[in-house]
């Protein structure tokens, strides 16, 4: 009995999914919106890379309604999604938002840093801006390797970045990127002291 009912019950859960996966490809705002609140109350996080998707359509209301909406994500899986979402080329006002999602959030965006890298060398600075501010959060949960890595990359920028806000800007990351470095180090340096005493 238990079995068919827990059957029924994923049944029942995937036919919401698909249901509410069409209402928000609907290019009514309204429908859009009311799926995205079944999402947000039924949980749905299957539903994400398409609650993405809304940040890239052309009505300004729903882009708002949905960054909202994702800001509020407390599921790690959004990471990888979004991820996705930033292998395909957008225009910049989307690219904006979608980077801008890595600070606003509470989730930990490090496995993102090499591609948040490579948005400092964008051509707008808005999204330099948003990479930038992404990066110095991503930083503070970023592994040695990673933050080695990005110091590199980011040494390597600097000498070939025309635009003099955007070496400022680089500057300024290098500073927090090595703070965050030199607080790992101590830390491993204390791990390591404290297990020697054990």
């Amino acid at each position: 009995m238990e079995a068919r009912e827990k059957a029924e019950a994923q049944k029942r859960r995937q036919d919401l999914i698909n249901a509410t996966r069409n209402l928000l490809e609907s290019n009514d705002r309204i429908t859009a919106r009311n799926a995205l609140d079944t999402v947000r109350t039924e949980e749905l996080e299957e539903l994400l890379p398409e609650v993405l998707v809304l940040l890239t359509r052309s009505d300004l209301e729903l882009r708002h309604y949905a960054f909202e909406f994702l800001i509020d994500v407390h599921s790690s899986s959004l990471v990888g999604y979004l991820a996705d979402v930033l292998e395909r080329e957008h225009e910049s006002d989307v690219l904006v938002l979608l980077i801008s999602l890595c600070w606003h959030s509470p989730l930990d965006y490090s496995p993102l840093l090499e591609r948040l890298l490579a948005y400092l060398a964008h051509p707008s600075l808005e999204v330099v801006i948003e990479a930038m501010t992404s990066l110095e959060i991503a930083f503070d949960h970023s592994s040695r390797t990673q933050l080695e890595g990005a110091m590199k990359v980011l040494k390597g920028m600097q000498k070939g970045e025309k635009r003099q806000e955007v070496r400022l800007l680089l500057e300024e990351l290098q500073s927090t990127c090595s703070r965050c470095l030199q607080q790992v180090i101590n830390n491993e340096r204390e791990e390591k002291q404290e297990s020697a005493k054990k």
